[in-house]
């Protein structure tokens, strides 16, 4: 009979190899899945940072175009371009550009620039295009020149003026940070020629000027070739891929700049792209060898533990993943919103200073756009104190004061500052208040009239021309050293849908991009209100139909002082008649004659005022 534990023994090391093997097996597995995941999850991060960089690249061009354009106007009255004074121009309007020089020229090319420097542009591209009436963007050796022509007040071109990039600027252009600093950017043309350069780039050496020259010598990853690159960039279309270069590898991202045929490049080590499957690989390993060691008899348990682990890192990466499109989409469009919102009146305010400046001779077109910078800086200001009181509110840095205050003023102002405005886009502007009895009230008169502006500053924006806003102010119930007011704000306007209506108060959120082009704004007032009503204890609620206007109803409490005193004089031997025909005007002008003891009596039309009379 054959020995029992010679097959037991068989049967521990078959099941301990089988565990090793089953625990080697599994830890290589998982750590090239979870190294593949954590790859794509990085290489999407890769494309993201090179979409935007490529977005701020063309903004950063395309607003130097603008620059250029504005500073082409202020010298269409010049008749010398090669003065003193010209030099002094340009040296005001540079100082508030990137450019590393800027440079008139006269039609036959003899140019000066802010430094003083004559040079002839006779023969160059740039020159030509722009004494053709043509405004580019074009690359020369280590430089990138910005032309416009200086169109004459009779249409005819009279000079250029260029802004030039020399390769430090050029370098600050292109240059944005990701993955800890480590990777570079590029921007060529269709023809592989450098355009521009990050300062850490690590691609351009003195033995090439083309990329696809450099590209030679790598060795492709996958299935792309050189020849196949060359092609996606003629194409205009954006992708990916690696390729490796000794030792080392490489991703890069690639995608058009929109100017010109140029190409935005982005590169990056696969080590620093793949720097964190490390600590899974060091996790996974601990508990292979655990496996091990338990053998057969934990084999089921830990197998169990790992299929576990990986759903739960799964689920933590695809959270995490969630998490950071929802913030890369939050900074794309709170920097998209905001850039646009704040650019629009900063360019008003620019060129009208520029033109102003060119009209100071005229004094009653200087007063004119002196108003107009003063409108725009209005705009700006109002956007800037959103985004300032948006950020005290969420890092709770903002406080509700609570000091005695005048409310009828704050409603005479109210009234003040838009009845003309409604009066001048033919809406009828109507105010109630309904059982007020009191006018001297404790709270934060300051927060109150913000909230009330930011709501009836919406509905004059989205009432069209024939509409009409109310505002009723109605005492609700007061207690002993409180008081409740209800603000109904009223509007015929355009409404919301019910979608919109679920999301109202969310920071940044508008009907739909139309209304953000159509009518402006940042989306961030009826946030600030929202907040602002809850940090007073108060209630808001909101309700609208498209197409047949919109219903704000906010109840604030205030605080009560003593009773009024009115300087002891008595009015009883006086009388009057209160006229008008709405009623509730009526009865707030009742309360008030009754409170200092003044006799009355109401009447609801003019003719019947008469015959009391």
């Amino acid at each position: 009979m054959k020995n029992p534990k010679r097959y037991i023994l068989l049967a521990i090391l078959f099941g301990f190899v089988l565990v090793v093997s089953g625990g080697i097996m599994s830890f290589r597995h998982f750590t090239k899945e979870a190294r593949n995941h954590i790859t794509t999850l990085s290489t999407q991060q890769l494309q993201d940072y090179a979409s935007h960089n490529a977005y701020v690249t063309q903004q950063k061009l395309t607003n130097a175009m603008k620059l250029v354009k504005n500073a082409a106007e202020d010298f269409v009255k010049t008749s010398d371009y090669l003065s003193q004074d010209t030099i002094r121009r340009l040296r005001i309007i540079n100082s508030n550009t990137a450019f590393s020089s800027m440079r008139v020229a006269s039609l036959q090319g003899k140019s000066i620039s802010d430094t003083g420097e004559h040079r002839s542009l006779e023969k160059e591209q740039y020159f030509k295009r722009a004494k053709l009436g043509e405004c580019s963007i074009q690359a020369k050796q280590d430089t990138i020149i910005v032309s416009a022509p200086i169109i004459g007040t009779d249409g005819k071109i009279k000079g250029t003026i260029h802004g030039e990039y020399d390769s430090f600027s050029l370098s600050k252009i292109v240059e944005m940070q990701s993955f800890e600093g480590e990777s570079y950017s590029i921007v060529v043309d269709t023809k592989g020629n450098y355009i521009l350069n990050s300062n850490s780039s690590k691609v351009t050496n003195k033995d090439s000027t083309n990329i696809w020259k450099y590209l030679e010598r790598v060795s492709f990853q996958d299935d792309m070739t050189l020849s196949s690159f060359r092609k996606h960039v003629e194409s205009q279309e954006s992708g990916a891929f690696s390729y490796c270069l000794g030792d080392e590898e490489r991703v890069v991202y690639y995608t058009p700049l929109g100017i010109n045929d140029w190409y935005l490049m982005k590169m990056v080590t696969s080590t620093h792209i793949n720097n964190n499957t490390q600590p899974v690989q060091n996790m996974v390993l601990m508990l292979t060898i655990k496996i091990v060691i338990l053998l057969g008899i934990l084999a089921i348990v830990i197998i169990v533990l790992i299929v576990y682990m990986n759903r739960r890192k799964n689920r933590q990466l695809q959270e995490a993943f969630t998490q950071a499109e929802c913030a890369n989409h939050a900074k794309s469009e709170f920097l998209s919103r905001m850039s646009h919102e704040i650019r629009t009146p900063m360019n008003a305010i620019v060129g009208l200073t520029e033109i102003a400046k060119s009209e100071v001779n005229e004094p009653e077109k200087v007063t004119m756009r002196l108003e107009d910078i003063q409108n725009s800086s209005k705009i700006l200001l109002n956007i800037i104190n959103d985004v300032l009181d948006m950020s005290a509110i969420e890092s709770e840095k903002l406080k509700i004061g609570h000091s005695q205050f005048d409310f009828k003023q704050l409603l005479t102002s109210i009234c003040d500052m838009y009845y003309p405005i409604c009066n001048q886009k033919e809406i009828k502007f109507e105010m109630n208040l309904v059982d007020m009895a009191e006018e001297q009230l404790i709270g934060d008169s300051l927060r109150v009239n913000q909230i009330i502006l930011n709501i009836l500053s919406n509905a004059v924006k989205f009432t069209p021309k024939g509409g009409k806003i109310k505002l009723d102010v109605i005492q609700t119930r007061h207690e002993k050293n409180q008081i409740y007011l209800k603000f109904v704000i009223e509007d015929t306007g355009c409404g919301m849908s019910e979608d919109m209506l679920k999301r109202i108060f969310n920071p940044f959120e508008q009907e739909s991009a139309d209304t953000a082009r159509q009518y402006g704004g940042s989306g961030l007032g009826l946030s600030i209100v929202k907040n602002l009503v809850d940090m007073m204890q108060g209630a808001i609620t909101v309700t609208s139909k498209q197409g047949a206007g919109t219903q704000f109803v906010i109840e604030l409490p205030f605080g009560r002082i003593a009773k009024q005193d009115y300087v002891g004089r008595h009015f009883d031997d006086l009388r009057a008649i209160i006229v008008d025909d709405e009623t509730e005007s009526c009865k707030y002008a009742s309360l008030v004659l009754k409170r200092i003891g003044v006799n009355f009596e109401c009447a609801t039309s003019g003719p019947e005022a008469l015959e009391m009379m």
